[in-house]
Protein backbone atom coordinates (compact mmCIF):
# COMPACT_ATOMS: atom_id res chain seq x y z
CA UNK A 1 0.00 0.00 0.00
CA UNK A 2 1.03 3.57 -0.54
CA UNK A 3 2.60 5.16 2.56
CA UNK A 4 0.66 7.86 4.33
CA UNK A 5 2.41 11.14 5.01
CA UNK A 6 1.81 14.26 7.06
CA UNK A 7 -0.22 17.00 5.34
CA UNK A 8 2.77 19.33 4.67
CA UNK A 9 4.67 16.59 2.86
CA UNK A 10 1.60 15.58 0.86
CA UNK A 11 1.29 19.19 -0.30
CA UNK A 12 4.83 19.46 -1.62
CA UNK A 13 5.10 19.47 -5.44
CA UNK A 14 6.79 16.27 -6.61
CA UNK A 15 5.64 16.31 -10.22
CA UNK A 16 9.15 16.91 -11.63
CA UNK A 17 10.36 13.66 -10.08
CA UNK A 18 7.22 11.69 -10.90
CA UNK A 19 7.23 12.93 -14.51
CA UNK A 20 10.88 11.96 -14.87
CA UNK A 21 10.25 8.49 -13.47
CA UNK A 22 7.37 7.92 -15.87
CA UNK A 23 9.62 8.95 -18.78
CA UNK A 24 12.03 6.26 -17.55
CA UNK A 25 9.38 3.56 -17.81
CA UNK A 26 8.40 3.49 -14.14
CA UNK A 27 4.74 3.19 -13.12
CA UNK A 28 3.71 6.00 -10.77
CA UNK A 29 0.24 5.79 -9.24
CA UNK A 30 -0.82 8.68 -6.95
CA UNK A 31 -3.53 8.07 -4.37
CA UNK A 32 -4.78 11.66 -4.43
CA UNK A 33 -3.49 14.10 -7.08
CA UNK A 34 -0.74 13.85 -9.66
CA UNK A 35 2.62 15.06 -8.43
CA UNK A 36 1.82 14.59 -4.74
CA UNK A 37 2.20 11.95 -2.05
CA UNK A 38 1.03 9.36 -1.20
CA UNK A 39 2.15 7.48 -4.29
CA UNK A 40 2.88 3.90 -5.36
CA UNK A 41 5.95 3.38 -7.54
CA UNK A 42 6.58 0.18 -9.49
CA UNK A 43 9.45 -0.77 -11.80
CA UNK A 44 11.23 -1.88 -13.76
CA UNK A 45 13.06 1.15 -15.06
CA UNK A 46 14.14 1.27 -18.69
CA UNK A 47 17.92 0.90 -18.37
CA UNK A 48 18.43 1.38 -22.11
CA UNK A 49 17.80 5.11 -21.70
CA UNK A 50 20.71 7.51 -21.88
CA UNK A 51 18.86 10.82 -21.42
CA UNK A 52 16.19 12.14 -19.04
CA UNK A 53 14.55 15.58 -18.99
CA UNK A 54 13.28 17.24 -15.83
CA UNK A 55 12.60 20.63 -14.31
CA UNK A 56 15.25 22.18 -12.10
CA UNK A 57 13.36 25.13 -10.64
CA UNK A 58 11.30 23.31 -7.99
CA UNK A 59 13.91 21.41 -5.99
CA UNK A 60 17.42 20.08 -6.53
CA UNK A 61 16.50 16.99 -4.49
CA UNK A 62 14.84 15.28 -7.45
CA UNK A 63 17.93 15.66 -9.60
CA UNK A 64 20.10 14.34 -6.75
CA UNK A 65 17.90 11.23 -6.43
CA UNK A 66 18.21 10.43 -10.12
CA UNK A 67 21.94 11.20 -10.22
CA UNK A 68 22.55 8.66 -7.47
CA UNK A 69 21.06 5.79 -9.49
CA UNK A 70 22.45 6.91 -12.86
CA UNK A 71 25.79 5.03 -12.61
CA UNK A 72 23.87 1.73 -12.70
CA UNK A 73 22.57 2.44 -16.21
CA UNK A 74 24.83 0.74 -18.80
CA UNK A 75 25.81 4.08 -20.35
CA UNK A 76 25.14 6.33 -17.39
CA UNK A 77 22.60 9.11 -17.82
CA UNK A 78 22.49 12.63 -19.18
CA UNK A 79 20.00 14.96 -17.47
CA UNK A 80 18.52 17.80 -19.51
CA UNK A 81 17.17 20.58 -17.30
CA UNK A 82 14.16 22.26 -18.86
CA UNK A 83 14.29 25.17 -16.37
CA UNK A 84 17.13 26.83 -14.41
CA UNK A 85 18.45 24.80 -11.49
CA UNK A 86 17.88 26.04 -7.94
CA UNK A 87 20.08 25.17 -4.94
CA UNK A 88 22.99 24.22 -7.21
CA UNK A 89 25.45 23.75 -4.29
CA UNK A 90 23.54 20.61 -3.30
CA UNK A 91 24.21 19.14 -6.75
CA UNK A 92 27.91 19.87 -6.32
CA UNK A 93 27.75 17.99 -2.99
CA UNK A 94 26.03 15.06 -4.73
CA UNK A 95 28.76 14.88 -7.36
CA UNK A 96 31.52 15.11 -4.75
CA UNK A 97 30.04 12.33 -2.63
CA UNK A 98 29.54 10.13 -5.69
CA UNK A 99 33.21 10.63 -6.55
CA UNK A 100 34.23 9.77 -3.01
CA UNK A 101 32.38 6.45 -3.28
CA UNK A 102 33.89 5.46 -6.61
CA UNK A 103 31.98 7.31 -9.34
CA UNK A 104 34.05 10.32 -10.44
CA UNK A 105 33.56 12.24 -13.65
CA UNK A 106 30.12 13.77 -13.14
CA UNK A 107 29.89 16.82 -15.42
CA UNK A 108 27.86 19.75 -14.10
CA UNK A 109 26.79 22.09 -16.87
CA UNK A 110 24.30 24.92 -16.78
CA UNK A 111 21.42 22.88 -18.18
CA UNK A 112 23.07 19.48 -18.78
CA UNK A 113 24.28 17.12 -16.05
CA UNK A 114 26.16 14.02 -17.25
CA UNK A 115 26.72 11.02 -14.98
CA UNK A 116 28.97 8.19 -16.22
CA UNK A 117 28.34 4.51 -15.68
CA UNK A 118 30.09 3.03 -12.68
CA UNK A 119 29.78 1.21 -9.39
CA UNK A 120 29.94 2.53 -5.86
CA UNK A 121 32.42 1.03 -3.42
CA UNK A 122 32.40 1.06 0.37
CA UNK A 123 34.79 3.33 2.26
CA UNK A 124 35.18 5.26 5.46
CA UNK A 125 33.72 8.74 5.05
CA UNK A 126 33.82 11.74 7.37
CA UNK A 127 30.62 13.78 7.32
CA UNK A 128 30.92 17.53 7.82
CA UNK A 129 28.87 19.34 10.46
CA UNK A 130 25.51 20.35 9.02
CA UNK A 131 25.94 23.92 7.78
CA UNK A 132 22.18 24.53 7.67
CA UNK A 133 21.82 23.65 11.35
CA UNK A 134 24.97 25.61 12.20
CA UNK A 135 23.31 28.75 10.87
CA UNK A 136 21.12 29.00 13.99
CA UNK A 137 23.83 29.30 16.66
CA UNK A 138 25.86 31.51 14.30
CA UNK A 139 22.82 33.73 13.81
CA UNK A 140 22.34 33.82 17.59
CA UNK A 141 25.76 35.47 17.89
CA UNK A 142 24.71 38.03 15.31
CA UNK A 143 21.46 38.82 17.13
CA UNK A 144 22.65 38.78 20.74
CA UNK A 145 26.31 39.69 20.39
CA UNK A 146 29.05 37.59 21.88
CA UNK A 147 30.82 34.74 20.12
CA UNK A 148 29.83 31.32 18.73
CA UNK A 149 32.20 28.75 17.25
CA UNK A 150 31.25 25.66 15.20
CA UNK A 151 34.19 23.22 15.08
CA UNK A 152 34.65 21.24 11.89
CA UNK A 153 32.70 23.63 9.63
CA UNK A 154 35.76 24.74 7.70
CA UNK A 155 36.64 27.01 4.81
CA UNK A 156 36.79 23.94 2.55
CA UNK A 157 33.22 22.83 3.25
CA UNK A 158 31.29 21.38 0.32
CA UNK A 159 28.03 22.83 1.60
CA UNK A 160 26.61 25.98 0.09
CA UNK A 161 25.08 26.94 3.43
CA UNK A 162 28.58 27.18 4.92
CA UNK A 163 28.71 30.58 3.19
CA UNK A 164 26.05 31.91 5.58
CA UNK A 165 28.80 33.22 7.86
CA UNK A 166 29.93 35.48 5.02
CA UNK A 167 26.40 36.86 4.80
CA UNK A 168 26.63 37.69 8.50
CA UNK A 169 29.99 39.36 7.81
CA UNK A 170 28.30 41.61 5.25
CA UNK A 171 25.82 42.59 7.97
CA UNK A 172 28.59 43.65 10.35
CA UNK A 173 29.70 40.50 12.18
CA UNK A 174 33.30 39.44 12.63
CA UNK A 175 33.90 36.05 11.01
CA UNK A 176 36.83 33.66 11.16
CA UNK A 177 36.54 30.58 8.96
CA UNK A 178 39.63 28.38 8.75
CA UNK A 179 40.71 24.76 8.57
CA UNK A 180 39.43 24.13 12.10
CA UNK A 181 35.96 25.65 12.07
CA UNK A 182 33.84 28.80 11.86
CA UNK A 183 33.55 31.55 14.46
CA UNK A 184 31.06 34.43 14.38
CA UNK A 185 31.00 37.34 16.81
CA UNK A 186 29.43 40.80 16.86
CA UNK A 187 30.29 43.93 18.78
CA UNK A 188 28.84 46.71 16.60
CA UNK A 189 25.54 47.27 14.82
CA UNK A 190 23.98 44.97 12.24
CA UNK A 191 23.31 46.42 8.79
CA UNK A 192 20.64 45.43 6.31
CA UNK A 193 21.72 43.99 2.96
CA UNK A 194 20.42 43.20 -0.51
CA UNK A 195 20.99 39.52 -1.29
CA UNK A 196 20.07 36.81 -3.78
CA UNK A 197 19.65 33.64 -1.71
CA UNK A 198 18.99 31.14 -4.50
CA UNK A 199 21.96 29.08 -3.27
CA UNK A 200 21.14 29.57 0.43
CA UNK A 201 17.40 29.13 0.27
CA UNK A 202 16.98 26.98 3.40
CA UNK A 203 18.37 29.86 5.45
CA UNK A 204 15.92 32.54 4.32
CA UNK A 205 13.92 32.34 7.59
CA UNK A 206 17.16 32.54 9.59
CA UNK A 207 18.37 35.63 7.77
CA UNK A 208 14.93 37.27 7.94
CA UNK A 209 15.01 37.05 11.73
CA UNK A 210 18.57 38.42 11.90
CA UNK A 211 17.43 41.25 9.62
CA UNK A 212 14.79 42.25 12.16
CA UNK A 213 17.63 43.38 14.47
CA UNK A 214 19.56 45.38 11.85
CA UNK A 215 19.60 49.16 11.50
CA UNK A 216 18.36 49.22 7.88
CA UNK A 217 16.12 47.11 5.61
CA UNK A 218 17.13 43.75 4.13
CA UNK A 219 15.92 42.71 0.68
CA UNK A 220 16.02 38.94 0.06
CA UNK A 221 15.31 37.74 -3.49
CA UNK A 222 15.82 34.86 -5.90
CA UNK A 223 13.79 32.42 -3.79
CA UNK A 224 10.28 32.22 -5.23
CA UNK A 225 10.54 28.41 -5.15
CA UNK A 226 10.60 28.23 -1.33
CA UNK A 227 6.85 28.81 -1.26
CA UNK A 228 6.58 25.06 -1.85
CA UNK A 229 8.64 23.78 1.08
CA UNK A 230 7.14 22.39 4.30
CA UNK A 231 5.34 25.73 4.46
CA UNK A 232 5.09 28.77 2.24
CA UNK A 233 8.40 30.10 3.52
CA UNK A 234 7.69 33.57 2.19
CA UNK A 235 4.10 34.46 3.09
CA UNK A 236 3.91 32.27 6.23
CA UNK A 237 7.24 33.62 7.46
CA UNK A 238 6.24 37.24 6.89
CA UNK A 239 2.81 36.77 8.46
CA UNK A 240 4.29 35.41 11.67
CA UNK A 241 7.00 38.06 11.84
CA UNK A 242 4.32 40.74 11.52
CA UNK A 243 2.46 39.12 14.43
CA UNK A 244 5.56 39.86 16.49
CA UNK A 245 5.76 43.47 15.30
CA UNK A 246 8.40 43.02 12.60
CA UNK A 247 7.69 44.79 9.30
CA UNK A 248 8.12 41.94 6.83
CA UNK A 249 6.47 41.87 3.40
CA UNK A 250 6.77 39.11 0.82
CA UNK A 251 6.82 39.62 -2.92
CA UNK A 252 6.83 37.13 -5.82
CA UNK A 253 10.58 36.57 -5.61
CA UNK A 254 11.41 37.03 -1.92
CA UNK A 255 10.75 39.40 0.97
CA UNK A 256 11.79 42.68 2.54
CA UNK A 257 12.38 43.03 6.27
CA UNK A 258 12.44 46.47 7.84
CA UNK A 259 13.88 46.56 11.35
CA UNK A 260 11.66 47.18 14.32
CA UNK A 261 11.23 46.22 17.94
CA UNK A 262 9.68 42.77 18.19
CA UNK A 263 7.07 42.27 20.89
CA UNK A 264 5.33 39.43 22.72
CA UNK A 265 3.60 37.03 20.34
CA UNK A 266 2.68 33.39 19.81
CA UNK A 267 4.00 32.27 16.43
CA UNK A 268 2.72 29.35 14.36
CA UNK A 269 5.30 27.08 12.74
CA UNK A 270 3.04 25.90 9.89
CA UNK A 271 4.50 22.39 10.35
CA UNK A 272 7.92 23.75 9.30
CA UNK A 273 11.05 22.99 11.31
CA UNK A 274 12.96 25.91 9.79
CA UNK A 275 10.30 28.43 10.78
CA UNK A 276 10.30 27.05 14.32
CA UNK A 277 14.06 27.35 14.63
CA UNK A 278 14.10 30.85 13.15
CA UNK A 279 11.40 32.01 15.55
CA UNK A 280 13.46 30.63 18.44
CA UNK A 281 16.18 33.07 17.39
CA UNK A 282 13.64 35.88 17.48
CA UNK A 283 12.93 34.84 21.07
CA UNK A 284 16.61 35.21 21.95
CA UNK A 285 16.55 38.84 20.89
CA UNK A 286 13.06 39.78 22.10
CA UNK A 287 11.11 38.72 25.16
CA UNK A 288 7.76 36.98 25.17
CA UNK A 289 8.05 34.95 21.95
CA UNK A 290 6.19 31.64 22.14
CA UNK A 291 6.71 29.06 19.38
CA UNK A 292 3.77 26.75 18.76
CA UNK A 293 4.39 23.08 17.98
CA UNK A 294 8.03 23.19 19.10
CA UNK A 295 8.53 19.46 18.49
CA UNK A 296 8.44 20.06 14.73
CA UNK A 297 12.21 20.65 14.97
CA UNK A 298 12.69 16.90 15.49
CA UNK A 299 12.69 16.50 11.70
CA UNK A 300 16.24 17.86 11.50
CA UNK A 301 17.51 18.61 15.03
CA UNK A 302 15.80 16.84 17.96
CA UNK A 303 18.10 18.55 20.51
CA UNK A 304 17.60 22.02 19.08
CA UNK A 305 15.87 23.45 22.14
CA UNK A 306 18.66 22.20 24.40
CA UNK A 307 21.12 24.08 22.20
CA UNK A 308 19.03 27.25 22.39
CA UNK A 309 18.87 27.09 26.17
CA UNK A 310 22.65 26.68 26.32
CA UNK A 311 23.04 30.05 24.56
CA UNK A 312 21.03 32.03 27.10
Amino acid sequence: PAPRRAPPLRARPMAPLHDALVSMGVQVQPSEGWGHLPVTVQGPVDVTLDEVSLRGDVSSQYLTALMLIAPYFPNGLRFMLTTPLVSRPYIRITAAVMAAFGVPGVELGDRIITVPAGRYSARQFTIEPDASSASYPLAAAAICGGRVRVPGLTNTSLQGDAAFCQVLARMGCEVVQDQWGTTVSRHGELHGIDINMVDLSDLVPTLAVVAAFANSPTDIHGVAFIRNKESDRLSDLCRELRHAGVDAVDNPDGLIVRPGAAHTATLATHHDHRLAMAFALLGLGASGIIVEDPDVVSKSWPDFWTMIESLR
